[in-house]
């Protein structure tokens, strides 16, 4: 039943378009344009009846006459270099998809629909599809054969590839960046490994070493490439090869004159996986004027994942210094994580940087926290991916030294004491892909569940509480389609003697298509779906719309309420060429969402919408953020707004949300 609303949303995309369609086909062209319009909806919604392809074969290539033709990628060495080669291994599968052939000799009746057709299907067919990237197909030939030695192959930043590791950097900029650059140490990729010489080979582990390699801003990619010795058949030996981005990196945002934040950073200092961060604020208008923010994060502690930030904040909006040392659970073979954080707060006016809550007046106060998890397998299964259950403990201490005198906004900040426990079932495992939220690179796509149970006790300054939530998220890959959706669903709040307070309900679905082919573009479609209602919250909380699970761009301050819904969609084309290693992708989103108290039904809620087209940028050899032009329209508006916009600025890449055990905290309602 989901894939079905899933496609139906796809669908009204294209609701514009096929009414003009059926304008036009009234006037003159009614046959040629329907079929043109079957065409494209075969091309796009094909794969919702398309049979699953066998577990080995995860490419599907080309159609050949009448057969289909399927490739599996083999990585081996490159004789007498340290390199690496791939070669095909073919398998061809009868077609019986007699419907294309009748579609085609439908199409090539009208100059137009035979335009559609070639332009849709026949170029579509003749490109290779990649379908998955699973890495577990290559480890698992070797599986249980024992691991005899380790070597590290490491890339220049720029010119060689993993398909072509001979390859120089072709002009004096790309050639002095690689002589500026230190490489990531071995030391440092070592300790990031979850094998080593004379373990047996587990095949889930070594996609798991390789991923976690990848989860580095500073290492673009890696891959393993097994071995066996000749003489050996029990024993292989691995060569482990990595590229890293260039760690240096800036980031501008200027405002009036010289007003703005000037930021530089290296993530790798020393090659060691440190990162140094120093940001220069100017505000012309404020006192001070000048501020600066600065933090040093030294990750992965004698190799029990273990990170350490240290952080101090001054300027015209906050000061703020603190550490904190946390290890999360990292993968599904993780048994205990925890961490410690201190904070000390001065002259700000919210308690989070990105909380929506912001004070009247300034704030002072300190945050300490304490958490600590333990997973306990549930079977005796080797399968590190088997169900787990999680238990964690964590406590939380904020103390005020000024803070506001009024009302509800005292209650909101307010001493605090929270005690917190949960419990989680968990299972997740990671599969591997491209051209999802990146421009090329591997991408680790998480499948697995977490369904989590979290109580609590706040001893708040105004009034003893409880706290409780459930949750259930959901990721699964739509193999038949090569496509994915993720669910979530929370409910929660605080009990007091009173009544029920401070709840929420709230209900999320993502989901990105399988690659599509429109002539020399390669696009995927993007859906978001969010449901967010607040029960007795207090009046300095709402929800807008200015945020991610709101409209893009948007700035209003009078569209607020308690319960929000928002569907976001987005059309994604990535281009072939890149210019000096800078990629492009092109991409059109149109959002809608309905905002308003929590008290009256959606359909009484104020609606709003925007649409507009834009280009993302990004070089993934270096750790700058993606350049993200935007224009933008908002057809249904508040009158705080304009109804154009234009946005230029870097933003992060997007993230899959994991299915790991977490530290137990009350659930955001933003």
């Amino acid at each position: 039943m989901h894939e079905f609303c899933v496609s139906f949303l796809i669908i009204s995309n294209f609701i514009f378009g096929l009414q003009r369609l059926v304008r036009i086909a009234k006037r003159k062209y009614s046959r040629g344009v329907f079929i043109t319009w079957l065409i494209i909806l075969v091309v796009n919604f094909g794969d919702l009846f398309a049979k699953e392809l066998p577990k080995s074969v995860p490419y599907c290539v080309t159609k050949s006459g009448d057969t289909l033709v399927f490739m599996m990628p083999i990585i081996k060495p490159l004789n007498g270099t340290n390199g690496i080669e791939s070669e095909t291994r073919l398998i061809t599968v009868p077609n019986t998809q007699a419907f294309y052939d009748s579609l085609k000799v439908r199409a090539y009746k009208k100059r137009l629909t035979k335009l559609m057709h070639k332009l849709l299907i026949s170029s579509s067919a003749s490109k290779a599809v990649p379908l998955k990237f699973d890495r577990a197909d290559y480890f698992e030939q070797y599986e249980c054969k024992v691991i005899g030695s380790v070597k590290f192959e490491q890339l220049d930043v720029f010119g060689p590839t993993f398909a072509n590791p001979n390859a120089k950097a072709t002009n004096a900029i790309t050639k002095f960046a690689n002589d500026i650059h230190t490489r990531t140490k071995k030391r440092f990729i070592r300790k990031n490994l979850l094998f080593k010489p004379g373990d047996p080979l587990i095949p889930f582990l070594m996609q798991e070493s390789e991923r976690i390699l990848r989860s580095y801003e500073f290492i673009k990619d890696a891959r393993f490439l097994i071995t066996p010795r000749p003489n050996q058949p029990n024993l292989v030996d691995i060569t482990i090869y990595t590229k890293d981005a260039f760690s240096y990196g800036l980031s501008l945002k200027v405002r009036n004159g010289i007003d703005g934040n000037y930021r530089i950073y290296n993530r790798n200092m020393f090659g060691r996986g440190h990162e140094f961060s120093t940001e220069l604020v100017i505000r012309n208008d404020s006192t001070p004027k000048f501020g600066h923010e600065t933090s040093y994060v030294v990750r992965n502690i004698a190799g029990r994942f273990i990170d350490l930030t240290l952080a101090l904040y001054d300027s015209y909006e906050y000061r703020t210094y603190g550490l904190s040392l946390e290890r999360e659970f990292i993968s599904p073979k993780t048994k205990y994580a925890g961490g410690i954080a201190f904070f000390d707060i001065d002259k700000s006016y919210r308690i989070w940087l990105d909380d929506p809550v912001i004070s009247t007046s300034p704030l002072k106060f300190n945050y300490t926290e304490l958490w600590y998890g333990r997973k306990f397998f549930l079977t005796k299964s080797k399968n590190p991916s088997a169900p787990g259950l999680v238990a964690s403990a964590r406590v939380e201490h904020r103390h005020f030294f000024e803070q506001p005198q009024n009302g509800e906004e005292r209650e909101y900040f307010s001493h605090s004491v929270m005690y917190l426990g949960g419990l989680a079932l968990t299972k997740w495992s990671h599969r591997q892909n491209n051209l999802i939220y990146g421009f090329g690179s591997t991408e680790d796509i998480p499948e697995g569940y977490r369904l989590e149970l979290v109580g609590g006790y706040d001893n708040n300054e105004f009034l003893e509480r409880f706290y409780s939530h459930i949750s259930f998220a959901k990721g699964k890959l739509l193999t038949e389609r090569r496509s994915y959706l993720y669910t979530s669903l929370s409910l929660g709040g605080f009990f007091n003697r009173r009544h029920f307070e401070q709840g929420f309900f709230d209900l999320e679905a993502n989901y990105f298509s399988r690659m599509l082919f429109f002539g020399k573009y390669k696009a995927r479609q993007f859906l978001n779906l969010n449901y967010t209602v607040g029960i007795r919250r207090f009046d300095p909380e709402g929800l807008t719309l200015n945020e991610e699970k709101g409209i893009r761009g948007f700035k209003s301050k009078e569209a607020r309420g308690t319960q929000r819904i928002s569907l976001s969609s987005e059309s994604v084309f990535f281009h072939n060429k890149d210019f000096y290693g800078f990629k492009m992708a092109s991409y059109f989103f149109a959002d809608v969402a309905l905002i308003g108290p929590a008290n009256k039904f959606l359909r009484n809620q104020k609606v709003y919408c925007g649409v507009g087209p834009g280009i993302r940028i990004r070089n993934e050899s270096l750790v700058f953020k993606t350049i993200q032009i935007r224009l933008e329209y908002y057809p249904i508006k508040p009158a705080d707004m304009s109804s154009f916009g234009i946005t230029i600025k870097g933003t992060l890449k997007s993230k899959f949300k994991n299915f790991a055990g977490r530290k137990p905290m009350p659930m955001q309602f933003r």
